[in-house]
């Protein structure tokens, strides 16, 4: 399937050798370049990846974390069957994803979709192979709020993903929440007639197998139910410094 060739502006996106970088949030071309951009501003080691989605969760199109390996069986139709068919296909499968934070300012919700913004910057320096992102905006009651944001993919420990998450608040006190969430989410429905294309999962693929929370460390596990593969997932919280 052909698809239109999109061309941002320059002005939104500055040229430079080693650095993928937006310098605006523009609400106009936001539900035009939020698939793409959740596209460009993935990080990956070959084992462990991860798409470009906003820590907020919104605005969003295909949220992903993937495994090298770890997938589901799914079942293989034909217009005819014949002998030697294979009846069972293998589809990675999204992991639970834990990049989600969500900020709170005086019990209101940051929300990058209708927030005031001062200033937005988001940038992928390949040099470093660092994701990194500074927001400027103004809460309801007029309090400048700047958050900046630094996720990686760990080239040495290929199960290592980090985000190092700051928010200040730069002209007057505030009460501020950061929630750290993990979401399983289902595998998107497969849309379409094309009898070659695989049948989509129907239900839950990923089971909860248990879960561990010891101080600021949770342990999360998950079961797929025909390839019998499993999933840990270990999330650490530094504390805050205020």
């Amino acid at each position: 399937m052909l698809r239109k060739r999109l061309n941002p502006p320059r002005d939104l996106f500055p040229i430079d050798p080693w650095r993928l970088e937006i310098n605006r949030f523009d609400r106009r071309l936001a539900s035009e370049l939020v698939g793409p951009g959740e596209t460009a501003f993935a990080l990956s080691n070959g084992y462990l990846g991860m798409r470009g989605n906003h820590e907020e969760d919104r605005p969003i199109r295909e949220a992903g974390t993937y495994l090298n390996g770890f997938y589901e069986h799914r079942p293989i139709v034909y217009g005819e069957h014949a002998y030697g068919f294979p009846k069972a296909g293998q589809t990675m499968l999204n992991c639970p994803d834990g990049k989600i934070i969500k900020l709170y300012v005086d019990d209101e919700p940051f929300d990058l979709e209708t927030a005031e913004l001062v200033s937005f910057n988001r940038r992928l320096e390949m040099r470093e192979g660092t994701l990194r992102r500074e927001i400027v905006f103004l809460t309801p009651t007029g309090k400048r709020i700047r958050l900046a944001s630094c996720r990686l993919v760990s080239f040495h420990h290929r199960h290592l993903a980090a985000i190092r998450y700051e928010v200040v608040a730069e002209d007057a006190e505030a009460d501020l929440v950061i929630s750290s969430e993990t979401i399983n989410r289902q595998p998107l429905p497969v849309q379409t007639s094309d009898p070659r294309m695989a049948e989509g999962f129907v239900g839950r693929v990923l089971h909860p197998a248990g879960r561990v929370a010891e101080g600021l460390r949770a342990i999360l596990s998950f079961t797929t139910s025909s390839s019998g593969l499993a999933v840990v997932q270990l999330r650490k919280i530094g504390r805050a410094h205020v």
